[in-house]
């Protein structure tokens, strides 16, 4: 039942970057986040401002596997620098894992910064991704990290 929810995950997060591929501003971009949970990242724009992300990820903490998806605004305007773009992100979003025979489930308002290297397909982030956990049991969660991604075209 495990591995059926969790490749599911993965198929729905797979359809949602081909559905939102044509629309890209950049392409697609992949990374890894450093911090609580550690993962591989997956980034599409969806338009100018708007994107998609998804996580696959583990937790050292619980000693868990799991993902999160989320849709992200981006604000260019806040945070205005001689080299490159700091965007400020605000979104909404969910996550769900597995540990030690059980199962977690939740939602999150990421909310980060990202430096965007001015004619480099790389950028560095770091996010804060305050939430609820809303199974098993209802009580606050923080999750976040520090991530690096590159961009294909």
């Amino acid at each position: 039942m495990k591995k059926t929810v969790f490749m599911f995950l993965l198929a729905v997060m797979f359809v949602s970057f081909a559905g939102a591929a044509h629309a890209s501003k950049k392409g697609i971009g992949l990374g890894i986040v450093l911090g609580n949970p550690t993962g591989i990242s997956i980034k599409n724009f969806m338009d100018k401002n708007s994107a998609v992300d998804f996580m696959v990820n583990w937790d050292f903490y619980s000693g868990g596997i799991g993902a999160h998806a989320q849709y992200l605004i981006h604000n260019y305007d806040v945070f205005r620098i001689k080299q490159g773009r700091l965007p400020f992100y605000f979104g909404v979003g969910g996550f769900a894992g597995f540990w030690n025979g059980g199962m977690w489930a939740g939602a999150q308002v990421p909310v980060g910064l990202a430096y965007e290297f001015a004619g480099d397909p790389i950028d560095i982030f770091l996010e804060v991704r305050p939430g609820i956990l809303l199974f098993p049991g209802m009580h606050p969660n923080v999750s976040g990290g520090l991530g690096i991604r590159y961009w294909f075209d």
